[in-house]
């Protein structure tokens, strides 16, 4: 069916015209919603699938237009016949009469219950069963300009799962996303954690008014490590080319089309942040009962487990009190079998034990009335899975002092199965700011046998750091290896 309605599009149309500007009924927005597509022109011959760009318009702009970005419509055809891709360019206008897309902004911004985060899997569905397109992950990607941008990487970041590759040229640092009478402070500058798995352009430019606001975000994207991540400071206003060119819109599809060419690895473990009450991402769910502005953070996810924590705000804001949840795993567990299932409190050494069984899927619910915990998951004869579940300085402080001598221990929690006695794990900790310094940063625990939850001995740490003139991130983010036999796992904290 979609063949023929392909062949009308193409007989219909000015051959002049490289694009099509069609709809498709929206569940989510309630009515008929708009898009502009662009088909390669072997799409009519072929019939080979193609992957799927994205474009996300600006403020003020449509699907058909966009004022600031200087987008040459008739050249881009001409891009996606010379690189073979289907372009899909959505409609963010959430009214006629409201010229602000997304909904997204200010406080008084945020005026429609109907989210973009909602409505971007419905127009893939439509897109993928209406035209012959590559449907995984690493053959959809993201370009998006202004406020475009800020949603490039806010819905990649929503859906890693889903998106291999997003660009932002110019986007706006953070906004608020949600409801009218709920919605959360998004900085995208400490929301990069969501991306790891995604490949990342980044576009600033000289003269844009968010000019020294995007540093700073690229400073955020420095400081979370990311693997693959470019960033450019362009000379020029706030646009993507210059008028009649496509030069940079090039470069951005070039970028893109690398990443399905060759695909990230992914990593083992995961982390996202959230600020929706019920997601999935990953193939795992999260019901909960948060009904106030804040985030819901999965850290560390694979196979032994999980951190389950809640923060008001990033990137150190206080837990959302009274928050519980439901998550449900992937289906990485054996079908009816019992597994233990081990819960850390946060500030708390006794572990919580209970006995759970993996539904038909191979799936487990685990219910949690804790805001801030540490999960483990593991049957008999799996092998240990380390992470870090806090930290405590000298006389309970909270922060380092500068230019004094501090004394950071660690809390260890093996959330996998159970280690041998008498073995050992090696734990290094550093960090990549050049004001700390960690004398001695190496350590050698031995384990006690069955050891669940234990800490180390203190590290000695140094730093001189000030705090930025600009917005860059403030805090210090210490990385923790340990290694195991012949298992070897990463952590972070601030």
């Amino acid at each position: 069916m979609a063949l023929v309605l392909v062949a009308t599009f193409f007989h219909h149309s000015n051959a002049q015209q490289p694009y099509f500007d069609k709809s498709h009924q929206s569940k989510v927005f309630g009515k008929e919603k708009a898009y502009r597509i662009y088909l390669p022109e072997s799409y009519r011959q072929a019939r080979q699938n193609y992957p799927v760009i994205y474009f996300f318009h600006g403020w003020g702009g449509r699907h058909f237009k966009d004022p600031s970005a200087n987008l040459d419509y008739q050249k881009i055809g001409e891009l996606v016949d010379k690189y073979q891709f289907v372009l899909v360019m959505w409609d963010g206008n959430m009214d006629e009469a409201e010229q602000r897309p997304y909904n997204i902004g200010d406080h008084h911004d945020v005026k429609f219950d109907v989210q973009m985060k909602d409505y971007f899997p419905e127009l893939v569905a439509h897109i993928d069963s209406s035209y012959r397109t590559l449907t995984g992950r690493n053959h959809r990607g993201i370009i998006g300009f202004s406020m475009g941008g800020f949603m490039s990487f806010y819905i990649a970041g929503k859906y890693p799962d889903r998106v291999s590759a997003a660009v932002n040229f110019v986007g706006s640092p953070d906004f608020f996303v949600g409801l009218p009478e709920n919605h959360t402070h998004y900085p995208i500058k400490y929301t990069f954690d969501n991306l790891e798995d995604v490949g990342l352009l980044f576009y600033n430019r000289t003269n844009c008014p968010m000019s020294g606001l995007n540093d700073e975000v690229h400073q955020g994207a420095l400081w979370a490590g990311l693997e693959d991540y470019e960033y450019h400071k362009l000379e020029g206003e706030h646009q993507i080319d210059d008028p009649g060119e496509t030069k940079i819109f090039e470069s951005a599809v070039r970028f893109v089309m690398d990443r399905f060419e060759h695909p990230m690895l992914l990593d083992k473990r995961w982390s996202h942040y959230d600020l929706c009450p019920q997601f999935e991402v990953w193939d795992y769910s999260v019901k909960s009962n948060k009904n106030e502005p804040g985030f819901l953070f999965l850290k560390n996810v694979d196979s032994s487990g999980f951190g389950f924590y809640t923060q008001k705000w990033l990137p150190d804001g206080p837990v959302i009190k009274g928050c519980h949840a439901t998550v449900s795993t992937a289906p990485v567990y054996a079908p009816n079998t019992n597994y233990e299932i081990r819960v850390l409190h946060s500030k708390e050494t006794e572990i919580e034990t209970i006995k759970l069984q993996a539904d038909e899927e191979g799936r487990l619910h685990i219910e949690l009335t804790d805001s801030d915990c540490e999960v483990g998951i593991s049957k008999k004869g799996q092998q240990p899975n380390f992470v870090t579940s806090g930290y405590q300085l000298q006389k309970n402080q909270q922060f380092l002092k500068t230019n004094e001598k501090n004394e950071l221990a660690l809390q260890i929690f093996n959330r996998g199965g159970k280690s041998g006695s008498d073995q050992h794990l090696k734990i290094t900790l550093s960090c990549a700011d050049s004001a700390v310094v960690i004398h001695e940063p190496v350590q050698l625990v031995k384990l006690k046998k069955h050891a669940g939850s234990f800490g180390t001995k203190p590290f000695r740490v140094e730093s001189d750091k000030k705090p930025p003139s600009d917005g860059s991130p403030a805090w210090l983010r210490m990385e923790v290896a340990m290694e195991y036999d012949t298992l070897h796992f990463i952590d972070h904290f601030l």
